[in-house]
């Protein structure tokens, strides 16, 4: 349960602060703001892979989920895991799993995890995902989940601190060069 709960919340993170990000270098972009000493498309190239990360870790913990609950023996736990697959809610987990899992996945070729473009294409399925997955349960509920899912001040440091270790481990040759080639004054 621990390891569930820890994982989730990383991954968690990783999503809403991916959404945050994004909507901060699309006003850049949009705005032409010219950034100083950061390198823009390391910095595309470092969110999306903290994206990719995420969409991994929650793959390991569905599939940590559905070890457990196929092996626990437990009567209940198995109902529970076999409704939410076939119940009358099965197309909110395959959204739950195509937004979370399936989507990220094109990451993996280097030509998208370039790409702002497939960043913005990602998140808007997540978000629309989790709008209409929402629906059935009320509006009051869609905008409790946006309000909780977006406040998390420690989902944000975690994210903010994740984002900046890839980014410096991908703009890590350009640092050195710098290093060698700075005259100073």
């Amino acid at each position: 349960m621990l390891f569930y709960t820890i994982t989730n919340f990383i991954a968690d993170s990783i999503f809403n602060g991916t959404f945050a990000i994004t909507i901060c270098l699309f006003i850049v972009k949009l705005f032409k703001i010219e950034l100083f000493k950061i390198n823009k498309p390391a910095l595309v190239k470092a969110v999306n892979t903290v994206l990719l990360l995420g969409a991994n870790i929650y793959l390991v913990t569905y599939l940590a989920e559905i070890f457990t609950a196929y092996y626990s023996g437990g009567e209940y736990e198995q109902y529970t895991f076999t409704n939410r697959l076939f119940g009358s809610y099965w197309w909110a987990t395959l959204a739950l799993l195509v937004r979370s899992i399936l989507l990220p996945q094109i990451l993996w070729i280097g030509k998208f995890r370039k790409s702002f473009i497939a960043t913005i294409v990602i998140l808007s399925f997540w978000v629309l995902i989790n709008i209409f997955s929402m629906m059935p349960f009320g509006a009051m509920e869609i905008l409790r989940e946006f309000k909780v899912s977006m406040g998390y001040f420690e989902g944000l440091v975690i994210y903010i601190v994740i984002l900046a270790v890839v980014y410096f481990i991908l703009n890590r040759k350009k640092l050195i060069e710098s290093k060698y080639t700075f005259t100073g004054s």
